[in-house]
């Protein structure tokens, strides 16, 4: 059943438009009009009601959008969607501030380079064990080969149960073996922020090809007991050969072949070496959209901080006549002794190679939180639910098939993991905000934004305070064709906030607060508040697009926020007696990104944007844009240069304690 798309009208020409995820942000489709090869682009917003869903085929994400009758995603959800036209004129496909990664400074950058001797040292001991590996040995091609599945580390705190799903491919995408799945291997006993799986899979030399690349996804039960996507997985089942003298023989010039860890390119290839041994792999956020598959399309991908999987690539084992024998002719009690069942070796051991996992100087913070928690059993949180079902767990079957309903995918599509949840917010690190746009403001003026955080900044309540407490930004984006005075876009700059003991609670609001320039002042337009943390302290992760107030913040409400800590939004609007104060500005939202620094802006693409605002739900004139003319228009006899400039100075001095209350 399809929908009708509500009051929003698309070109005739396009028939057609495919969505595809893209690496830097979160909604934005390639639309192909299907004459020639002309293109238009268009941002694409689900109503709040519905949250944008991306479709998972076959580790395939994409939806379609039939333009003559609306829209129906992959498996069955049906949205209306708005779509707004984005300038795309330029060669630079990171054109729109919607698109663009944040700007980042040198100590933001810093973050996210790797971790040095120092950062390693300081982490709990076994938390990450560095092993660079064995180059693989000369290998025999009609032995096949032995996956097994060992399992993940550091899932983020609103994981509970978990398992790897996926299959063989060569590079060409097609299908070499059985699809794998965890599934009810995974070990009861076991960590849930650490799962352990005894999964084990037999690879047939006839049905392998050189270029065999394992693809897989880990999907994990959320904190609301839905099914989601964390990430991807991916490794090269062969190596190409290398050479080497051997070092043992009398002679230099005789030559062994040994491997080396490069995958090999074609499956015409006749010589070629088992990946073997131990790995511990990197989780990307997304599987690479390209015709053909190799494992450096998969190293361009922005990966999920902390988590990892680990993997034992083996040589089948052998009996007295040097024939490869399998679990299928010999019984479970026998699988031990015959090498049929090997318990994965412990992580503390240094048996897998880790080189691929090195962590990142943010990801050595996260990873002490996580090793900091409390662990997990699987066993107590099916134990639990089963009580909460009023269900008696008189067996491990019961327990078994809990898990297996738990885990079934229902349907196509999966949506992506909040991946907010690695650790909470600590005093040495920052929130970033990142303002992108502003959706029908109620006058043309060019805007400008300042944020602080409450209760904390009281330049809205008190004659004195300290100007570090707030932020702002003038950074409009000129250039794109989109920034309008009704529907400003700014530059993707991130405004940085140190947290205090006193800003993390519960209640603690990120207020935004959009002025008009005119002339030497700066004009309340509209302001909206963003709930800065989730359970425990982690801070809210994701794009969020907020309904708006008129004109500037009520005092009132926000010393409401300050002395009652218990009060949360959005019914602290009610119980602080400012809610006819506090009137909504009709249509205007701002669309926000929230971040905890120590997690690498590009994820935040795979987390669907967030509806903020009571009359969301209900009204429809927060899917509309109003029309206005370009804010170049508005400079007057300004440059945009001098604008910047002027406005510069009205916000650095809005922001100093010797300016009025407001």
């Amino acid at each position: 059943m399809m929908m009708e798309l509500p009051s929003y009208q698309i070109p005739s020409t396009l028939s057609m438009i495919s969505l595809s995820l893209s690496i830097m942000h979160e909604h934005l489709g390639r639309a192909r009009s299907g004459e020639g090869d002309s293109e238009a682009y268009w941002r694409v917003i689900a109503p709040p009601t519905q949250p944008f869903a991306y479709t998972d085929e076959d580790l395939a994400a994409g939806i379609e959008i039939d333009t003559d009758n609306g829209i129906e995603a992959v498996g069955g959800l049906e949205m209306a969607v708005r779509l707004i036209p984005v300038d795309r004129s330029s060669d630079d496909a990171e054109s729109s501030s919607m698109a663009r990664r944040p700007t980042l400074d040198a100590k933001q950058l810093q973050c996210y380079t790797s971790a040095d001797e120092s950062d390693l040292a300081a982490l709990p001991a076994g938390c990450y064990v560095h092993n660079d590996g064995e180059v693989p040995g000369s290998y025999d091609i009609d032995l096949g080969a032995v996956l097994h599945i060992d399992g993940a580390r550091a899932l983020p705190a609103n994981v509970s149960v978990s398992k790897v799903v996926g299959r063989i491919y060569n590079r060409h995408q097609e299908v070499l073996a059985d699809r794998l799945d965890t599934g009810t291997s995974l070990n009861l006993d076991s960590d849930m922020s650490n799962p352990e799986y005894s999964y084990r899979m037999e690879l047939n030399a006839s049905d392998m090809r050189p270029t065999a690349l394992l693809v897989a996804k880990l999907n994990v039960v959320n904190d609301e007991s839905q099914l989601a996507t964390l990430g991807y997985i991916a490794i090269n089942l062969f190596c190409q050969p290398g050479k080497e003298h051997c070092h043992n023989c009398a002679s230099r010039d005789h030559v062994v072949v040994v491997g080396s860890r490069d995958p090999v390119v074609s499956d015409e290839t006749t010589e070629y070496v088992l990946n073997e041994g131990g790995h511990q792999l990197r989780v990307y956020s997304f599987i690479p959209q390209d015709d053909e598959w190799e494992i450096d399309l998969f190293e361009q991908v922005p990966t999920v901080p902390c988590t990892s999987v680990l993997v034992r690539i083996l040589l089948p084992p052998l009996d007295e006549h040097k024939q490869i024998i399998s679990r299928a002719t010999y019984p479970p009690e026998e699988w031990l002794e015959m090498g049929l069942a090997v318990p994965a070796p412990s992580y503390t051991s240094a048996y897998y190679r880790s080189n691929a996992a090195y962590p990142s100087k943010a990801e050595c913070s996260l990873l002490q939180a996580t090793v900091a928690r409390k662990p997990r059993p699987v066993r107590e949180f099916l134990e639990t639910v089963a009580k909460q079902h009023n269900r008696q767990v008189t067996s491990e079957r019961v327990l078994e098939s809990s898990l297996r309903s738990m885990l079934k995918k229902s349907g196509k599509s999966l949506p992506h993991l909040n991946l907010g949840y690695y650790a909470p917010l600590h005093s040495n690190h920052e929130i970033a905000i990142t303002v992108l746009q502003a959706h029908n403001l109620p006058k043309k003026k060019l805007p400008v934004v300042l944020a602080c955080i409450v209760p904390l900044c009281d330049r809205y309540t008190a004659t004195t305070w300290n100007s570090s407490q707030m932020q702002f930004t003038n950074s409009l984006d000129i250039e794109s064709r989109d920034c309008t005075l009704a529907n400003p876009s700014f530059e993707p700059e991130m405004m940085l906030f140190r947290a205090r003991p006193s800003q993390t609670a519960k209640n603690a609001l990120m207020l935004i607060d959009v002025r008009s320039v005119e002339k030497d002042t700066l004009k309340p337009l509209v302001h909206a508040y963003i709930p800065l943390f989730g359970a425990d302290q982690y801070v809210r992760f994701g794009t969020f697009e907020v309904q708006c107030y008129q004109g500037s913040p009520a005092p009132g409400f926000l010393e409401h926020i300050s002395r009652h800590a218990e009060s949360e939004w959005p019914s602290a609007v009610a119980e602080s007696g400012c809610g006819k104060q506090m009137k909504p500005a009709e249509g205007a939202t701002l669309t926000i990104r929230v971040q905890d620094t120590r997690i690498v802006p590009e994820l935040i693409a795979t987390v669907p944007t967030v509806a903020i605002g009571p009359e969301f739900a209900t009204s429809k004139k927060y899917l509309a844009e109003s029309k206005s003319k370009h804010v170049s228009q508005a400079l007057g006899k300004q440059t945009w240069r001098e604008w910047q400039s002027h406005s510069q100075t009205l916000l650095e001095r809005f922001t100093q304690p010797e300016a009025e209350s407001t």
